[in-house]
């Protein structure tokens, strides 16, 4: 397997810039024909309500591992309202190219190369913010950071949980998993990663504005576009010239939103997420993993994996073995270990 990115066009990878698209009546028919033949990874349903297919990908599951370090740490999972559950949807592309093409025909125009690509793009995002709205996967894990403890509210110390997932799409929900988060799991301050163009931003303003009803601090990536630090070690052909910036800006990040947010010790848990929950939280996870709790890079590579519905070489999910290599070569000293 080279390390080269396995699909340019991943559908939770790499995001270009977007333009404006009339919606079309394609985008719905290829979401229900996405529930059809992909049935949250299950076999092809017989003809049921598509509803049917999406309330069983609702129902709450957390991980095993999830659970037993929730218990470890004295949280009930059974009030942390998430799921563990992830998906993979690899003809997302070909539904996108497939509805462009289909508006050019019945448009009966031919747009340049670029105009093409930034429409296919603007197609795909809405199939994957379609797809996260039906099917709720919320990609739920969570680590303790060893040697890291915060005060709760009664005074009593407590391991530092570090909480990751998918975006949530429905944070504002009173009985939803974002809130069960910051209510049950202590979580008191919340770290966006994405700062990608596909139409998620609404979301991420709710999320915000939730913050600070619940009174956790939050942090948003898009607001300092100079840490981003995962699109410089994407390719191959950048990796090795761009890996020293990479490593320096994400340890800004950890040391200032993880270790010390605010500048100051935590005062409860954390919780941080990109869109998918794969590419950025798994590469964060797995540095953490590494650098402080001194996991062997086989857990830590098959915790990734599971976080991006890979189950083997033949169906790898979203998978991206750059993104282990970043976590292999990343230099634990920018963090004081």
């Amino acid at each position: 397997m080279p390390l080269a990115r396995r699909n340019k066009l991943e559908p939770f990878g790499k995001h270009h810039n977007s333009c404006s698209l009339p919606a079309s009546p394609l985008l719905l028919a290829a979401s229900l024909l996405l529930l059809q033949l992909w049935g949250c990874g299950a076999s092809r349903p017989q003809k049921k309500q598509e509803k049917d297919v999406i309330e069983q990908c609702k129902v709450a599951s957390l991980h095993p591992e999830t659970i037993q370090t929730l218990r470890q740490s004295n949280l009930d999972p059974d009030k942390i309202r998430c799921n563990s559950k992830v998906v993979w949807a690899p003809n997302l592309n070909k539904y996108a190219k497939g509805i462009i093409k289909e508006i050019e025909e019945l448009w009966s125009v031919n747009p340049d190369p670029a105009l093409r690509k930034k429409a296919k793009y603007q197609t795909l995002g809405y199939l994957v913010r379609n797809t996260f709205e039906l099917l709720q996967t919320q990609n739920l894990g969570v680590m303790h950071i060893k040697g890291k403890t915060y005060k709760d509210k009664d005074g009593q110390e407590r391991p530092l949980l570090l909480f990751r997932s998918a975006i949530i799409i429905e944070p504002k929900e009173s009985g939803g998993c974002f809130n069960s988060l910051v209510k049950n799991g202590d979580v008191q301050h919340v770290i966006n990663l994405y700062g990608g163009t596909f139409p998620l931003q609404d979301k991420i303003e709710e999320e915000r504005e939730r913050s600070a009803q619940l009174g956790v601090s939050f942090f948003d990536a898009r607001d300092q576009p100079d840490l981003c630090w995962r699109k410089l070690v994407e390719e191959e052909e950048c990796y090795l010239g761009n890996l020293e910036v990479a490593m320096k800006r994400l340890a800004a990040v950890i040391q200032d939103q993880i270790l010390k947010p605010g500048g100051e010790a935590p005062r409860g848990n954390i919780y941080l997420h990109c869109a998918g929950g794969m590419h950025r939280s798994g590469i964060i996870f797995g540095v953490l993993r590494k650098c402080f709790n001194g996991d062997p890079m086989d857990e830590i590579e098959q915790e990734y994996k599971r976080h991006t519905a890979y189950t083997s070489d033949e169906q790898p999910g979203g998978y991206e073995e750059l993104n282990l290599k970043f976590i292999k070569d990343y230099d634990c000293s920018l963090l004081g270990r």
